[in-house]
């Protein structure tokens, strides 16, 4: 990442939290009227999400309180004139999956946009902090055979 900075990319991190789609969403295919071509073709996204049981009840109604699962990550986006635009992030999974992998989320408007985001002063940094905790995760996983 430095050698990156030091050749004139622009590399930002960020701490972030989206609604969880596990990569699982349903789409529906529709024909549409377009003026300029006619008749096309589009996919119309149905928002999918895990409902989590939360055990807390509404004080006043008594009823269940369930809430959304969110996904959690570090994103890193790099551009520069070597890299022109590469979003990753930083993650560890329900499966034992930990580290780096790609930054695209869903083309789905309710679950591309952040909940929660907050800049990272220092993407060396975080890249470096990222990396300890995956070797260490991985390690320990792997001795213990997780």
């Amino acid at each position: 990442i430095q050698a990156l900075l030091d050749n004139g990319h622009q590399v930002n991190a960020c701490a972030t939290t989206r609604v969880t789609t596990f990569g699982l969403r349903l789409s529906i295919k529709e024909d549409v009227e377009d003026e300029a071509n006619g008749k096309t073709t589009k996919w119309t996204h149905i928002p999918l999400g895990f409902d989590l049981r939360t055990g807390l009840q509404h004080p006043q109604t008594g009823r269940n309180i369930s809430a959304f699962i969110t996904h959690g990550a570090i994103d890193l986006t790099v551009r520069g004139p070597l890299i022109r635009n590469v979003m990753l992030q930083y993650y560890h999974n329900q499966e034992g999956f930990d580290g780096w992998s790609s930054g695209h989320y869903p083309d789905a408007d309710w679950c591309s946009r952040a909940v929660g985001s907050r800049n990272i002063d220092d993407p060396v940094r975080a890249v470096r902090l990222a990396g300890l905790l995956s070797s260490s995760e991985n390690s320990v996983g792997s001795r213990l055979r997780l």
